[in-house]
């Protein structure tokens, strides 16, 4: 092979594989709107290693890496159903439990319940 085909040839392997690499986020507010449960799932491809993070915080306040309640290795579909104002049940699909480890069981006044653990 000429080594001008060669480069060309590797560029496009090179390409194809960040084809993978993708974001998915979620949003559950609490029902009387003061706390926002956010999950942000990055999937950087050979970049970097894929995360999951789910972060707790005041509806008023911005994502602060302090509010990080959950983190898996992976990328992973959370779900979060408010069971009232001051509890949150969040469900990681498929995520390996022993890979997944909450962080607290208690940020503010909500309570966080995951894989069992309850207040």
């Amino acid at each position: 092979m000429k080594p001008m085909l060669i480069c060309s040839f590797l560029a496009i392997i090179v390409l194809a594989g960040c084809n993978r690499a993708g974001n998915s986020s979620a949003r559950f507010s609490s029902p009387n709107g003061r706390w926002v449960l956010e999950v942000d799932s990055n999937d950087h491809g050979a970049i970097a290693p894929a995360v999951t993070v789910v972060n707790l915080h005041a509806s008023k306040d911005g994502w602060d890496s302090e509010n990080n309640v959950l983190i898996v290795p992976g990328a992973y579909t959370v779900n979060a159903t408010w069971k009232s104002n001051s509890t949150v049940q969040i469900d990681c699909i498929q995520c390996p439990m022993g890979d997944a480890d909450l962080i607290t069981a208690k940020k503010g006044p909500v309570w966080i319940l995951y894989g069992g653990i309850s207040p």
